[in-house]
Order: structure tokens, then sequence, then C-alpha cells
């Protein structure tokens, strides 16, 4: 059941901020119910299936790494490499990294570029760079010679909300091919698809409780 907040606790959060020394835009998180949501979440995901936490515009190490312990799990998904460039300074060797979206390789070539200096992290083993298309594939088995290093790509399969990605068993077919041919360059990490959200699934279709169970 969702939780009903009064107009008070709302107000009283208009004070506070309205009383900070500095009138800037800032974002307040409220760590009582984060950790009810968390509480919620655990409760919900059963024990086999692996969570990973979606990091997007919001690049606070401190509160992802907060959820990350609340939550127990050390699978992330980012989707800016700016904040990716920040994460691999910081996080440790057991963390795996699913990319978002099929960064350009443009993009992913000046990440390696600019690894920093002292890390624990391991991006060539522990990053998943999505790709979405075999002219990608191509651009990151180039990018691997170049750098002399194998690299991990999970295929995007569109699985109906026609977002991107391989749309058939025939080029998920080709695409593994490809990949097949150049086994010293790339190797598949796993395939990704964007479905709908379980709670824009009509109740008349199947209940919340059943989608979250599959």
């Amino acid at each position: 059941m969702q939780e009903k907040i009064s107009q008070e606790y709302f107000e009283e959060l208009n004070a506070k901020l309205k009383g900070h020394k500095r009138s800037i835009p800032c974002l307040l998180v409220d760590l009582d119910k984060l950790d009810k949501n968390i509480e919620t979440l655990v409760k919900t995901i059963r024990p086999d299936v692996a969570f990973r936490i979606v990091v997007k515009s919001l690049p606070s190490f401190a509160l992802l790494s907060y959820i990350m312990q609340q939550t127990n799990t050390e699978k992330l998904m980012v989707f800016h490499q700016p904040f990716l460039t920040d994460l691999t300074a910081l996080l440790g060797e057991n963390v795996d990294v699913l990319l978002g979206k099929p960064m350009p390789v443009r993009t992913a070539r000046y990440y390696f570029e600019n690894l920093p200096e002292t890390i624990r992290f391991d991006p060539y083993k522990q990053i998943q760079w999505l790709v979405d298309t075999e002219l990608r594939i191509n651009q990151y088995i180039q990018l691997s010679r170049d750098l002399g290093k194998r690299l991990r790509l999970n295929l995007e399969i569109d699985v109906g909300l026609h977002r991107g990605g391989f749309g058939s068993v025939e080029t998920v077919r080709m695409a593994l091919k490809l990949m097949s041919e150049h086994q010293a360059q790339v190797e598949l990490s796993g395939l990704m698809g964007y479905d709908p959200h379980v709670v824009k699934i009509p109740g008349f279709v199947r209940s919340q409780e059943k989608s979250m169970r599959l």
C-alpha cells in the first residue's frame, strides 16, 4: 500500500530548505523513506534474481554506495561516461557495470584513454558495453584491437518497445556469428532488453504481484 504523506511533511521540508544558508537548487533525500522503499523492494524481489541499480543523472557516490549496501548488490547500470569515469576510480573489484545505452565508440575510446591512474576496478573485465547493431560491434572490435584488450559486449534486443536493438532471431544470430569470429577481441556478456514497467501492466492482464514474481 502506498503511504499517504501529509501536507505538514512537505511544509516542514520547505521550511528547512528556505532556512538553508544557500538559496540554490538542491536535492533533499529522506533516508527514512528511502530505507522503507528499499525494504519493500528487497521483499518483492525473488532471492534468485540479481538486482541491478540503475544509475542515471545523479552522480552521488555516497548515495549510490548507501543503496548498494542496503540492497546487498554490486551490479550497476550506468548511462553517462563522465560518471562512469568517476566510478572507475572509486569502485572495487567485485562490481559489475552494464551500460544502459549503446555508447558511441568514440566516447568509449575517450573513456579508456583517460582512465584514473590508480584503480582497483578492472574496466576490461567489469564493464559490459551495450551494442545494438553489427556496425557498432565492428567498431568495438576495432577498439579492442587498438587497445590490445578484450572487451565484453552485451547485445541489446528489442522485446517490444522498439527503442532500438536487434529485433529478430536472425539479426541476433548474425551478431553472435560476428562476435564468434572475433573472440580474441570481444566476448558475449549477456542480452539486455527494455520491457514495459511492471507498474504499467493493466490489472486485467496480470496482477503486479504476479508479474514481479516472473
